[in-house]
């Protein structure tokens, strides 16, 4: 692992004092680390892959990459994959830019709605009034529709 701690520091274009910093340990701990004197704490393993998004398997055992990719997800891909046209893909950004709290409020009424447990037919007899939404859910201000023409 003492290896691997190095070429990974060296990866990152840190110094021994740095990459200590960085996941608030000392420059000699590093450098008994990478000399092979000591071997870092389970603790300590897993602080330098989070703070470097390292593949913890790699830094171990040296299997698999040294950095973690991270997920990631391209509205614009998805798009694409499931040909949206641009009303759909105005809807997904519109909602995705209201504030936390009205997106759970709209996302709790459509999933009360079509929430079926017993035998997964969708009762539109179930669908909520206009009143019913105004008495369980806080209007939307109009700040959290960030300008948006909805009318």
């Amino acid at each position: 692992m003492n290896e691997r701690l190095k070429e990974l520091r060296k990866a990152l274009h840190l110094t021994q004092k740095a990459f200590a910093e960085k996941i608030g340990a000392k420059q000699n701990t590093i450098a008994t680390y990478e000399m092979g004197r000591n071997n870092p704490s389970d603790p300590v393993i897993h602080s330098i892959c989070i703070a470097f998004g390292v593949n913890e398997n790699w830094l171990r055992n040296g299997v698999g990459d040294m950095f973690i990719t991270p997920a990631s997800f391209s509205l614009d891909e998805y798009a694409i994959a499931n040909s949206l046209n641009k009303t759909e893909i105005s809807i997904i950004r519109g909602f995705m830019e209201l504030n936390p709290d009205t997106r759970q409020a709209i996302y709790n009424v459509f999933s009360n709605a079509f929430n079926d447990e017993e035998d997964d037919i969708l009762k539109y007899d179930e669908i909520p009034t206009a009143a019913e939404i105004e008495a369980n859910y806080s209007p939307i201000a109009a700040k959290d529709l960030k300008g948006k023409n909805i009318g």
